[in-house]
């Protein structure tokens, strides 16, 4: 008899949660059509959570992040680590980090913060090949590849993987050595990390002409620099790049700003059921307004924090 009595309580004290819930995201006659989640204090309540969670996870994984820029937390050896998982799947060696390539791939950063560039070539006209003369690195090929603003290692390896210039560069078999900088600052009025990586066959290893744009530096050595990708070419691309760039937290704050712009528009559909004062004013179509509101939002914070660049 204990025990029944038991499951009953425990069963009554969950009716209030889920009626709460139900108030929260189903229109019906209880909350008058009007989910919680849609009224002002609903919107409030949304609209904390998302910035509580690009917090938080600010806080947990080291990151600085908000609505204009972000700063990443990117580890060289995890770049070397996921760049040579992607080359042992295609049964190539794996790179072994030089320093020197190191040394140039940081100057190379320093200088795009230095002069508020983001190319290959800065606008003095100093080319790749010059940071690789500047440390003494002596090769028969190089490679150079860029990555702005994406927040861990293995989003920046897969972006230059799903590139097929990147990749060339990631993937030529005549390269045995790699450095990677990763440097934090300020680039077109903007936060941003910057993640340069240069690849090499040292001088008097077997030279290749493939490739993709190629530079004549010293020696008639080549470097390789994958084409920066200035423009998207269409939405769909921009959107496929940005969100690939997002932390964990701005991804499950979109999934929520969606999931709520629904209830916004399931109540759209119960609009005729709403007190017959909201029928001759605006608050009758309040369900898709909220709809429109929320995917806004959303799209805002892709373009707010999804701005990677490769």
């Amino acid at each position: 008899m204990a025990n029944i009595n038991t499951k009953s309580q425990r069963s009554a004290s969950r009716r209030p949660i889920r009626r709460r819930v139900a108030h929260a995201v189903v229109p019906s006659h209880d909350n008058q059509f009007r989910p919680h989640l849609i009224r002002s204090h609903g919107i409030v309540f949304v609209i904390a959570v998302v910035l509580a969670m690009q917090f938080v996870y600010g806080v947990i994984s080291g990151q600085s992040t908000d609505i204009l820029g972000r700063e990443s937390s990117i580890e060289v050896a995890d770049l070397i680590d996921y760049t040579n998982r992607a080359r042992a799947e295609e049964g190539l060696s794996p790179l072994v980090e030089n320093q020197r390539l190191s040394q140039a791939a940081s100057l190379k950063a320093d200088d795009m913060f230095r002069y508020d560039y983001w190319a290959h070539t800065s606008p003095r006209g100093v080319t790749p090949w010059k940071w690789l003369q500047d440390v003494g690195y002596q090769y028969d090929q190089a490679g150079e590849n860029l990555a702005k603003n994406y927040p861990t290692a293995d989003s920046t390896v897969d972006a230059w993987m799903n590139s097929r210039t990147h990749r060339e560069n990631i993937m030529n078999d005549k390269y045995s050595e790699v450095g990677f900088a990763v440097l934090d600052g300020t680039l077109e009025g903007r936060a941003a990390t910057l993640v340069v990586a240069y690849y090499g066959a040292p001088e008097g290893s077997r030279m290749s002409i493939a490739g993709s744009q190629s530079e004549i530096g010293p020696s008639n050595a080549t470097v390789y620099a994958a084409p920066v990708a200035n423009s998207y070419g269409s939405p769909y691309a921009y959107f496929a790049t940005a969100l690939q760039s997002m932390t964990p937290a701005a991804l499950w704050s979109i999934a929520l700003l969606l999931a709520v712009s629904l209830i916004g528009l399931a109540a759209h559909h119960y609009r005729k059921y709403l007190p017959n004062a909201w029928h001759r004013s605006w608050r009758v179509h309040h369900g898709l307004y909220t709809f429109f509101g929320y995917v806004g939002l959303a799209l805002l914070l892709i373009v707010a924090t999804g701005g990677g660049q490769i």
